[in-house]
């Protein structure tokens, strides 16, 4: 570690620096809630048909898996700061939610502009992780568990706020919404030191670029267990979104409405929290690997139940078993990319590890909602169940420890 570097470490606060990585976490998954959970909604109220809206988010989360390697690329090869790149993200963002706030022209004009701050959601949320390796990497730990935590209860709590601005006032208002949250992310990226700012490189930063993994085809090439692991966590999320996005057509067959559905996901949501507060503590005692087997355990447990689920009361149940699959599953794979990648790929890993959740959604819903319009809701349970035993797997016998990793870099 250079010495500009250690100075800056020791005069940094780390009190004041979780404070402000919790904030930012907040601020990302209060403005997230606008796009990810009201997007059906706003985009009715632009008179976009159902099949149009499902085609316009499918496209939004692909377009988001395949950028973030990209932007993730340039930061780990340092042709632009985190810090910096963030910014100029938010700023974009910030201006693609104020023009869907105001413009009322063409469908074709409000569908691209929805795509793109999609798309941005989709970056920042990559980076958004990678910040917490930033400052690890410095010499400070960060505890991410309780700073996702926060993100979660800021987005249960946006849910409540936008749900009343859409009601009250118009679907477009949910975009203020979406601004404060922003404002709140903006303030504390501006906040959060950038401990790197001599000009002298040392000989890590000099090993980062000639480590670099390169594009898509040579990242996949240089780390072939780790892109397993990443498939095996999108089949997981596959199987999660599916259910997710077709709770309601579960819960009617046995008499539940959508009154029922949202106590179930207020459920899900706290179930979350203890256990991405705990994160830290049982990290230390769990490797990364095993707590990512011990999620697609959880995850396996989930799929079983849904088969069995005929009741509101155990579909209450089954959202309890989020504390050990998805408030699990996320944090222990930002660790494990952290941990496998070379120096030069561990923006690149994170941008990688949010585009399997992106792949998941996006598999989940246009699947899902093609097995439940073609062979019904039950066949979509017993597919949920096949993609989260692939996904189990492939954790399984793919996911090795970190102190044993065995990088093969490509040949020049």
């Amino acid at each position: 570690m250079r010495k500009g570097v250690r100075e800056s470490v020791m005069k940094t606060d780390r009190r004041q620096l979780n404070i402000l990585y919790f904030v930012s976490q907040c601020g990302y998954w209060f403005a997230s809630c606008t796009i990810f959970s009201f997007s059906t909604v706003f985009l009715l109220h632009r008179e976009l048909s159902v099949s149009c809206i499902g085609v316009v988010i499918a496209l939004g989360s692909i377009l988001g898996t395949v950028a973030q390697p990209f932007f993730a690329g340039a930061v780990d090869q340092g042709y632009i700061r985190l810090h910096t790149l963030m910014k100029v993200l938010v700023y974009l963002l910030a201006v693609c939610m104020a023009l869907l706030f105001f413009v009322k022209g063409p469908r074709v004009l409000i569908i691209a502009i929805f795509l793109i701050a999609d798309i941005l959601l989709w970056v920042i949320m990559s980076q958004e992780n990678s910040l917490s390796i930033y400052y690890v990497n410095r010499g400070i730990f960060l505890d991410f568990g309780i700073a996702r935590a926060g993100g979660s209860a800021a987005f249960a709590v946006a849910s409540v706020i936008l749900g009343w601005l859409a009601q009250r006032f118009s679907a477009s208002a949910v975009m203020i919404g979406g601004g404060a949250g922003l404002a709140v992310l903006l303030v504390s990226i501006y906040y959060l030191p950038v401990l790197d700012e001599t000009k002298q490189e040392c000989a890590d930063e000099k090993r980062q670029k000639r480590t670099a993994s390169g594009g898509f085809l040579a990242f996949i090439k240089k780390y072939k267990k780790f892109t397993a692991v990443l498939i095996g966590v999108a089949m997981l999320f596959n199987f999660h979104n599916m259910n997710v996005a077709y709770s309601i057509n579960i819960i009617e067959r046995f008499g539940g409405n959508a009154s029922h559905l949202g106590l179930g996901f207020s459920l899900a949501a706290f179930a979350e929290i203890p256990m991405l507060l705990l994160f830290l503590r049982v990290n230390k005692r769990i490797s990364s690997n095993r707590l990512l087997i011990v999620a697609g355990g959880f995850f396996i447990v989930k799929s079983f139940c849904f088969v069995f689920c005929g009741s509101i009361r155990l579909f209450y149940l089954i959202q309890i078993f989020n504390m050990g699959s998805n408030a699990l599953i996320l944090p222990a794979c930002v660790r494990y990319a952290d941990e496998m990648m070379e120096p030069g790929d561990k923006y690149k890993g994170q941008a990688f590890v949010v585009g399997a959740d992106a792949l998941g959604n996006v598999l989940g819903t246009l699947l899902g909602g093609f097995i439940v319009d073609y062979a019904g809701v039950n066949a979509m349970i017993r597919f949920g169940v096949v993609f989260a035993v692939i996904g189990f797997l492939l954790l399984i016998f793919n996911g090795k420890n970190p102190e044993e990793k065995q990088i093969v870099l490509i040949s020049d």
